[in-house]
């Protein structure tokens, strides 16, 4: 377990270093080829995987996450890592904030969808010492 939870917090690293310049929408697309995505808490190491139509909901969730403009106060607490795959293939890791912002890159998207919030929800069930 010590190993998966040092390869996931590798590449979070190495996805944080290496992002590109995406938006949500480009980023959707690129993650519609995800077969799961594994819900990380940093500061515990507790993780959930979820695939299928679970997935599906999240991947469109941050394509249709909406841009926090400048203007905005945005006062989000750090959250959880998502980590997608293709099989072996890690695709992207996107952070998340306060159960409903994702970031892409150092931009913050607002999930009016409340997915994130649900993907959070199962998490704590899950590991109810998390939270």
């Amino acid at each position: 377990m010590n190993k998966l939870i040092s390869t996931l917090t590798l590449l979070m690293v190495l996805g944080g270093a290496c992002s590109r310049q995406e938006t949500q929408k480009t980023l959707g697309r690129r993650l519609s080829e995800a077969d799961r995505v594994i819900v990380l808490n940093p500061n515990g190491g507790a993780t959930l995987t979820i695939k299928d139509e679970q997935l599906k909901k999240i991947v469109r969730a941050i394509e249709a996450s909406e841009k926090v403009s400048h203007g905005e106060m945005l006062l989000a607490t750090p959250g959880y890592a998502l980590v997608f795959f293709k099989s072996r293939e890690h695709l992207a890791t996107v952070a998340t904030g306060a159960e409903i912002v994702f970031y892409i890159g150092q931009t913050a998207y607002h999930d009016k969808s409340g997915t994130l919030l649900e993907v959070m929800k199962r998490f704590w069930m899950t590991h109810p010492d998390s939270r």
